[in-house]
């Protein structure tokens, strides 16, 4: 189950951001629970977060899911739901670039890398990450294709 966060989400949402990101925005998470940057929230209790600033592109700022709770597809869950609720609009985030199951998890939900970003964190290479929209991925005008077509399924 996913949904958009509210205030007393904020606690629990801090903490597993603290918990799961080497570099964080506490500030804003704060901002989000408001709007308009976009929380969805996994669980109940919430047991993962997204947050997503809207628009197209839209941007994927961070996507945590508290350590005890991996692998359980929280975090597929909360991005195919941001997925949804950007629409037609082209998805984008960074991370780093030496982060392999990072890359490997966005690349199963038909991320491919744009461009890599020297010394975007703190010295360190970061990787741009881009999902097209629907209508702009091969074959998503032809009718006929099927997804096996498209290249996806």
């Amino acid at each position: 189950m996913t949904r958009e966060a509210i205030r007393d989400d904020l606690t629990t949402l801090l903490a597993i951001q603290s918990t799961s990101l080497d570099s964080t925005w506490p500030d804003l998470l704060h901002a989000g629970i408001d709007g308009p940057p976009l929380v969805l929230v996994a669980g109940q209790p919430p047991v993962g977060y997204a947050l997503a600033i809207t628009g197209d592109p839209a941007y994927l700022a961070e996507l945590a899911v508290a350590p005890d709770h991996r692998g359980s597809g929280h975090g597929s869950a909360l991005l195919t739901a941001l997925i949804e609720r950007v629409g037609d609009s082209e998805l984008r985030l960074t991370t780093r670039a030496d982060a392999t199951d990072a890359r490997r998890f966005y690349e199963r939900h038909d991320f491919t890398v744009a461009e890599r970003l020297p010394g975007h964190y703190d010295g360190d290479d970061g990787l741009l990450l881009v999902r097209q929209s629907e209508v702009d991925l091969p074959g998503a005008d032809d009718e006929s294709a099927s997804p096996s077509d498209s290249g996806r399924s």
